[in-house]
């Protein structure tokens, strides 16, 4: 908590894909480096009936190394994004839900324009969360 309605939190990780083979050809997918921070606004809160809004404002970046097939690194992968989430979230008694646009706001795709996956590529997210307590 930064104030009694801002709340700021950070992550970071690593995913490290291993090799496979697929059709007698080894093939390793680029390992992932994320660093997340998010902020979340508490808009409006009533305690009587277990009712809070928050708006969320994130920033996701990503690093993505390059693929390798038989050991080779390959073009056209790998690479880093800088994401943006706007969005809110409601939480209802034990009920919170969120929706949130996600947005490549920067990119440094290695040889961009022969990609073919979706990181850095799309125009947009739609996301969308449901919990319930139990």
């Amino acid at each position: 908590m930064l104030t009694d309605k801002l709340t700021l939190t950070t992550d970071t990780s690593y995913v490290k894909f291993f090799e496979n083979s697929y059709g007698g050809i080894k093939y390793k997918f680029g390992d992932e480096i994320r660093v997340n921070s998010a902020f979340a606004y508490r808009l409006f809160t009533n305690y009587s009936q277990k009712l809070r809004i928050d708006g969320i404002l994130e920033l996701n970046f990503l690093h993505i190394d390059r693929d390798k097939e038989n050991g080779i690194s390959q073009k056209a992968s790998g690479g880093d994004i800088l994401y943006t989430i706007i969005g809110g979230r409601i939480y209802y008694k034990q009920i919170s839900t969120s929706l949130g646009v996600k947005l490549p706001v920067w990119k440094d795709l290695n040889e961009e324009n022969l990609q073919q996956g979706s990181e850095g590529k799309e125009k947009y997210h739609i996301i969308f969360t449901f919990s319930v307590l139990f």
